[in-house]
């Protein structure tokens, strides 16, 4: 009957390598399986004395977690960005004490146009008339 449905042969892979149940029972002479020692805590000694450390390989096999070269940007690349600007851009309203300095604009709000609703939500404005 275990041969019929397709599911059988995958529970009997997982527990062919082990007898179950197990011979002894698992956690039951552990720490804080009654309730005053729940309550206590248990000893820091015995937490770490069940840690396990870390594998971590050698220097020499370790990846490196960024090319050297990578994530760098090219001072070619600033120049494209600030050629591209033009001055009609720049610009955000007449008398602007800002214009012309490329680092202080909003380039979003100046494509997007009008105010996003998150802006509008928690900006006052005065109602003309």
């Amino acid at each position: 009957m275990a041969s019929d449905q397709p599911g059988e042969p995958l529970d009997d892979d997982r527990t062919s390598g082990a007898p179950y149940p197990p011979e002894h029972p698992l956690g039951a002479d552990a720490y804080g399986t009654t309730a005053a020692e729940e309550a206590a805590g248990e000893p820091l000694t015995e937490r770490v004395s069940r840690e396990e450390p870390d594998e971590v390989p050698p220097e020499d096999e370790a990846p490196e977690l960024v090319a050297p070269d990578e994530g760098v940007r090219a001072d070619s690349e600033e120049a494209e960005v600030a050629a591209a600007v033009t001055e009609d851009e720049a610009t955000l309203a007449e008398g602007d004490p800002l214009a012309g300095d490329p680092s202080t604009r909003d380039v979003v709000q100046e494509r997007e146009g009008a105010t996003p609703a998150e802006e509008a939500a928690v900006r006052v404005e005065d109602e003309p008339g």
